[in-house]
């Protein structure tokens, strides 16, 4: 034991194998030892968690287990991150180098509130307008680009682009981890609109860290993919009546 606090005084020196051993053995402690192995971490926080994020690529289940206990202890963000094709909201630290997903038992409402709104609050977006030609009109088409690779989770509130929020929902799609494409659907002119979305969605995610090609449908604070539910043909249906 005493060996293991000796390699927490000075993660950021340690080779690779000191560090998995010291997440290892933080992940697989008890109550006493767990303690004592965060207490006697030192050093730069942005060099431990350097020395650790170079360990989780090829890391087993048990060295992240460890590297998010001891996230968790130095107060790294936890943002809330969209991914798979259902655009499910999980938990992530926000590492230097990308994002680690929270363990899955971790979490709870106040949690996932915290995570959404740090999320909000990040600087740095930009919002463009653009008008897809339909016929002898214009469609608007929104995108919301940024540095950071949360940006996608803006797709949650995507139906604050262009307010009042639409009657009929917003029309999001989620390229990339870096770009949300938005569409308010006010009147038959989504119909217009839903190709050109497809293939600048498409074109996106062949050029950056894609998510999602699909279109998804925004209503009620909830995404759901177009082709997933019967709804949204009826939707469309009825605006072109």
């Amino acid at each position: 034991m005493e060996e293991l606090l000796t390699v927490a005084r000075s993660l950021p020196s340690r080779d690779g194998a000191d560090v998995d051993r010291y997440l290892q053995a933080l992940a697989t402690a008890d109550d006493e030892q767990f303690d004592q192995l965060l207490d006697a971490v030192e050093g730069d926080v942005g060099q431990i968690v350097a020395a650790v994020t170079a360990r989780l690529a090829g890391g087993s289940p048990t060295v992240h287990e460890g590297a998010a206990e001891l996230f968790d202890h130095l107060e790294v963000p936890i943002k809330a991150c969209l991914a798979g094709e259902d655009l499910d909201v999980l938990l992530a630290f926000d590492l230097p180098s990308g994002v680690m997903l929270v363990p899955g038992d971790w979490g709870d409402e106040d949690l996932f509130a915290q995570a959404l709104a740090r999320v909000r609050a990040e600087g740095g977006l930009q919002l463009d307008r653009h008008e897809v030609t339909i016929d002898d009109d214009t469609a608007p088409l929104f995108v919301l680009h940024g540095p950071s690779v949360f940006t996608s989770t803006h797709a949650l509130w995507a139906d604050e682009f262009d307010p009042p929020a639409a009657p009929h929902g917003t029309l999001v799609a989620v390229p990339t981890r870096n770009a949300v494409l938005a569409h308010p659907i006010r009147d038959a002119r989504v119909r217009g609109v839903i190709e050109p979305m497809l293939e600048l969605a498409r074109s996106a995610a062949e050029q950056g860290e894609p998510v999602s090609t699909r279109l998804y449908w925004l209503r009620d604070g909830r995404l759901e993919a177009v082709d997933a539910t019967g709804e949204f043909a009826d939707l469309l249906q009825r605006l072109s009546n």
